[in-house]
C-alpha cells in the first residue's frame, strides 16, 4: 500500500527507549487430532506487527502531532509513511489505537501504537 501522508519532521522520530514495544501476532492456527497429532498452518497470509511507542512534545509539538491526529490522518483512520522503528527504513502504517496524552512537568508525553500496512 502506498500513501502520500508523511509523519511530521518536526516530531521526533525516535521512540523513548522506556515506551518502545514490539508485538510479533501469534499467527499460528494448531488443530488437536483424535489421536493427539497437532497439525499447525498459519492463521492469516500476512501477520501485521504491532508497535508501542512514546515521545516527549513541547507545547508546539503537541499542537503539530494534534492536527496529524485529527485533520490529516482523519483521527487515526488514514494510513501514513513513516520512518520503521526498527530497520530504519520508510514504511506504511497506521493507528491500531487513539494516541494517549499525559503531561509531564512542561513536556507532555505521548504513547501510542501503530501497525504495519502491507
Amino acid at each position: 500500500m502506498t500513501t502520500t501522508i508523511n509523519y511530521p519532521t518536526s516530531l521526533p522520530q525516535t521512540s523513548l527507549q522506556s515506551a518502545f514495544k514490539a508485538a510479533y501476532p501469534n499467527n499460528v492456527l494448531a488443530t488437536t487430532f483424535e489421536n493427539g497429532n497437532i497439525k499447525t498452518r498459519p492463521r492469516h497470509t500476512i501477520a501485521r506487527k504491532q508497535y508501542s511507542m512514546g515521545f516527549f512534545l513541547s507545547s508546539a509539538q503537541i499542537t503539530t502531532f494534534n492536527t496529524f491526529w485529527q485533520t490529516t490522518l482523519k483521527q487515526g483512520a488514514s494510513a501514513f509513511n513513516m520512518r520503521h522503528p526498527v530497520l530504519g527504513t520508510s514504511g506504511v502504517f497506521r493507528f491500531s489505537s487513539p494516541p494517549i496524552l499525559s503531561r509531564d512537568g512542561t513536556w507532555y508525553l505521548v504513547t501510542f501504537t501503530i501497525e504495519e500496512v502491507l
